[in-house]
């Protein structure tokens, strides 16, 4: 029936967010109701608003553009739900799992490069930390 092929498309869409997330050592929570998903960037579980919150905004900015860059329009919130519809072809899903292995890369960078960043002297003495 109807509601049990979105509901196989969007586990498909979410099997290939997690191999993308894996695959580039990205922390991600999937979730999915029927052909209703979330996209979470937290290595805990995500089963409220308090524990969304503590969600990396950041890195779902990051996937977020790279996705529209690519051609993949979705809510540009992690708090907003996504939704599959009957008009996404195979062609479409196989599409958005390709976009997705290259925004989960652009995550891990952004994530790697955000680690590296050098704590600025200025910076320690403004939180009242002193480096002598």
């Amino acid at each position: 029936d109807y509601t049990r092929e979105l509901s196989i498309k969007t586990k498909h869409v979410l099997q290939g967010f997690a191999k993308a997330a894996k695959d580039a050592g990205v922390k991600v929570q999937l979730h999915q109701a029927g052909s209703m998903f979330g996209v979470f960037f937290n290595e805990n579980d995500v089963y409220d608003y308090a524990t969304s919150e503590s969600s990396d905004q950041e890195a779902f900015g990051v996937w977020f553009m790279s996705m529209l860059e690519q051609g993949i329009y979705l809510a540009p919130s992690q708090f907003e739900t996504l939704f599959m519809s009957g008009a996404h072809s195979d062609d479409d899903i196989v599409k958005t799992i390709d976009a997705a292995e290259v925004a989960m890369k652009k995550v891990a960078e952004f994530l790697n490069n955000r680690k590296k960043k050098p704590i600025l002297e200025s910076n320690l003495r403004i939180i009242g930390i002193t480096t002598k």
